[in-house]
């Protein structure tokens, strides 16, 4: 089957009423891009679909919502959307709905909500609300702090190369905070945070290395503590 004979099909179940073929094809208009009429019948498959009760479309409507994207914002609906999407077990929607719920995007500020659902997400494996949960942790903000419960969290973020995580796992390893300080690992996980864009990890290893440190060496000089602000969403 070809491409054109695909999205026939896919059409064509769209029309007879199937959320999941009125959400694909809402998506694949939306991401092909093309005239304001052609961007406006893929957010009406979305709407369809999301008014159907569709995780997904539920999602991705609400982010658009959220930022005005093909559609006048509205951030209380956007909200409303995400949150239907997250009840519903959505990883994605269930770590954007803490972070309405952390800074009050559509909805009052509750920050013990948002780090129930921050755990929700990273349970089920999202790798940024597992770095949020890190970071709750490192900070105690939202939860108790213990920055080996952080350790934690931001190693399994790391494992799914979330750049943020990286950061912070290698410098916990840096500095010996929550963990024995292991400079090998500090410098494997910066390296790595680093490669994956991260400009403040390169920073912090261009002055490591003008510094004198190495895997090999203890420490000259304590690292300064770790003030770096949450990472973006």
């Amino acid at each position: 089957m070809n491409k054109k004979d695909a999205i026939e099909r896919l059409n064509k179940k769209a029309e007879k009423g199937d959320a999941p073929s009125q959400y694909l094809l809402g998506r694949y208009i939306l991401d092909a891009g093309g005239s304001k009429k052609k961007l406006e019948q893929g957010i009406s498959w979305l709407q369809k679909s999301a008014e159907a009760g569709h995780a997904l479309a539920e999602l991705h409507l609400g982010q658009c919502l959220m930022v005005g994207q093909n559609m006048k914002r509205n951030r209380k609906r956007a909200f409303a959307l995400i949150q239907s999407a997250a009840r519903k077990r959505e990883p994605v929607a269930e770590y954007l709905l803490a972070l309405c719920l952390e800074g009050g995007e559509g909805t009052a500020q509750d920050i013990e909500a948002a780090i129930a659902w921050y755990r929700k997400a990273a349970r089920s494996g999202e790798p940024r609300a597992q770095t949020r949960l890190g970071l709750a942790y490192l900070e105690g903000g939202g939860a108790p702090r213990s920055p080996k419960t952080a350790r934690i969290w931001f190693g399994k973020a790391a494992a799914r190369d979330d750049p943020d995580a990286c950061f912070f796992l290698g410098h916990l390893f840096l500095t010996g905070n929550g963990t024995r300080q292991d400079l090998t690992k500090a410098s494997h996980y910066l390296h790595k945070a680093a490669s994956l864009g991260d400009e403040e990890a390169a920073t912090l290893l261009a002055t490591l290395l003008a510094m004198g440190e190495s895997a090999d060496d203890e420490p000259k000089k304590k690292p300064a503590k770790k003030t770096r602000n949450a990472p973006k969403k």
